[in-house]
């Protein structure tokens, strides 16, 4: 199950906030040596962790964030277009609270291969239900080209290039996009077995969402 954190739940699910962090250093920092502003002991975080973010996270039976993605909005400053404007060729790149931002998705990699799958799918299908939630339409996001046709295309949510793949380092990564409609959310939820909502805390839940 997922637990969300925002603003609007931080008096009550803030202290997922240090797990999610530190779940961000182990797979980002300690794993893939990403640069970082230190904010504590093991914790990872940049300048787009902000009032208007929305963290999701997997948390296991002893209270550890396993797994862990965030979303922010394109009406004002987002990595893609602050940081990798390049990456996006074939539209402008957007400008609109219905058009959210997906990055820093991580799953702890000690863990069983079955839990690391069940994991993925329910932080997938956690984008689609925060996002029919509110009433957003698009996600977008630059990932390392493979991990998003393992962890996108695999899951059925047919994302779409916004630009040529291109090497960022040493990794070959691209800029998509997919939709997030009810019709999606039960291709995608067929396609990786699941039947009922991921989200635990979810603030409004729209009818498509429904058990």
């Amino acid at each position: 199950m997922i637990s969300i954190l925002s603003l609007k739940n931080i008096n009550t699910h803030g202290g997922l906030l240090p797990g999610i962090l530190s779940c961000r250093y182990r797979n980002f920092v300690a794993r893939q040596n990403y640069m970082h502003y230190p904010v504590g002991t093991e914790m990872e975080h940049d300048e787009y962790d902000t009032p208007a973010t929305v963290y999701f996270a997997w948390v296991n039976s002893t209270g550890r964030v396993c797994g862990t993605a965030r979303l922010n909005p394109t009406d004002r400053p987002y990595m893609l277009r602050d940081k990798f404007p390049f990456m996006v060729e074939f539209e402008k790149l957007p400008d609109s609270k219905y058009v959210l931002e997906g990055s820093r998705i991580c799953i702890d990699n000690d863990l069983p291969i079955s839990l690391r799958t069940q994991i993925k799918k329910e932080l997938v299908l956690a984008y689609y239900e925060y996002g029919l939630s509110m009433g957003a339409h698009t996600i977008i996001g630059l990932m390392q080209t493979l991990i998003m046709r393992r962890v996108y295309g695999s899951s059925g949510c047919c994302p779409v290039s916004l630009g040529r793949e291109q090497d960022i380092g040493d990794q070959k990564c691209v800029a998509a996009k997919m939709s997030i409609t009810s019709p999606m959310y039960e291709r995608v939820k067929m396609k990786l077995s699941v039947r009922q909502p991921v989200v635990g805390n979810l603030l409004f839940t729209p009818e498509s969402l429904a058990a």
